[in-house]
């Protein structure tokens, strides 16, 4: 297993799945705030490809070593500055202002009330709210130690995000069509491309010196030791995103700070119910509902990890879409559009063996848990997880 360090060189083009290009209903391309999954695993794997195939004009167009690409699991990407890990806000924390202080609701589902109803499925709690004030501005990434400080306790008593991160800038370019015969621009011509901004962020450390901000991904080639030795050994210039702009791609064995954090390992060993946090978005078959879940009793088996689990309430936020260009043989063309559960969702659940059943939970923190093996393969729904207590008195509908 290796961890990847993507060092965009020039402003990254990941655009969102609105329409774009000539008779196509729009002439500007937005980006997403932050870059998925599929970005990564889709360069990663080109570049292992191409040394694998060696002098193959038309590496791809070889089914088996598609294949054999296709089976390397990227997982990622996470954002990375001056070297610390940082991970999405997560959707639980409710940030707000009364006169002058900061403070933080965390959102917890809890039962009906005798005379309330909702539409949510049955067995599913709504979340509750205590304030009528409106949203206050707060980081969009976490660090990973603020993050495990969030996750290991129901609700920690005085807490704030310490150094977090906002999203990315980004950088629009007005951009014109040029008549090849005249070398004049074409009337009403134009188009705007927005790109998110890697490099050159004025983020400033005491030492005066610009922080360094990467995108970085855990890639393994199970079962493949060439493939593997290839990515340890990663050092390779190679276009990111859309229009062929250039990235670093730095191949390293260090991958501790992907590691479960101590606090969460010794929290959920005595935990009597679990959140799960998404680190990257997610891709299920029931749309917002893990497909892993049974559809009546919203009960399942935690990817991976074996732990029984009861879904009892869900933080998400409106679905995004997915899609792209196909370039495998024989399939080329617009992938069909796919939703995705964003990053940042939280789901409740009751361990159905009992307090601290959930400690495997630990061993598979930061692995994806969507549907599908090749989605998991592509880095989609990376799992955090946390502690969740029910308060005493709440009931069991």
């Amino acid at each position: 297993m290796s961890l990847v360090r993507i060092k965009p060189h020039d402003p990254v083009v990941a655009r969102d799945g609105r329409p774009f290009g000539a008779g196509e209903g729009g002439n500007r391309a937005r980006s997403l705030d932050w870059i998925y999954p599929s970005v990564v695993a889709g360069a990663v794997r080109t570049v292992l490809g191409k040394a694998l195939a060696g002098e193959a004009k038309r590496p791809f167009d070889d089914p088996q070593l598609v294949a054999r690409v296709k089976r390397i699991a990227v997982a990622g990407p996470l954002l990375e500055v001056a070297e610390v890990l940082y991970l999405p806000a997560p959707r639980d924390f409710f940030a707000y202002r009364e006169g002058e202080r900061q403070l933080h609701l965390a959102l917890r589902p809890r039962p009906l009330l005798d005379g309330e109803g909702v539409d949510l499925p049955p067995g599913l709690w709504p979340m509750e709210f205590t304030t009528n004030a409106k949203p206050a501005p707060s980081p969009s990434f976490w660090r990973v130690q603020d993050y495990a400080r969030w996750l290991a306790t129901d609700d920690p008593e005085g807490f704030a995000p310490a150094d977090g991160h906002g999203l990315l800038p980004k950088e629009e370019r007005v951009h014109v069509q040029i008549d090849p015969q005249t070398g004049r621009a074409e009337d009403g011509k134009l188009y705007t491309t927005q790109t998110l901004v890697f490099n050159d962020i004025p983020l400033e450390r005491p030492d005066g010196r610009t922080r360094v901000v990467n995108a970085v991904a855990r890639a393994e080639a199970a079962g493949d030791s060439e493939a593997a030795s290839l990515l340890a050994g990663l050092a390779e210039l190679h276009p990111f995103g859309g229009e062929r702009r250039l990235a670093k791609l730095e191949g390293s064995p260090d991958e501790s700070a992907w590691s479960c954090p101590e606090e969460i390992r010794k929290a959920l060993a005595r935990a009597g119910g679990v959140r799960l946090g998404l680190a990257t978005p997610a891709i299920f078959a029931g749309g917002w509902r893990p497909g892993w879940l049974d559809r009546d009793s919203l009960e399942g088996t935690l990817p991976g990890s074996g732990v029984r689990v009861r879904l009892k309430g869900a933080c998400v936020d409106r679905w995004r879409p997915l899609s792209g260009w196909n370039l495998e043989k024989g399939r080329r063309g617009p992938k069909p559009i796919r939703r995705l559960v964003p990053a940042g969702a939280v789901y409740f659940f009751e361990l159905c063996d009992g307090a601290g059943s959930g400690s495997a939970l630990a061993d598979w923190w930061l692995h994806p848990v969507s549907d599908e093996e090749q989605d998991r393969r592509d880095g989609f729904g990376l799992a955090t997880y946390g502690v969740w207590e029910r308060r005493s008195g709440e009931g069991r509908n």
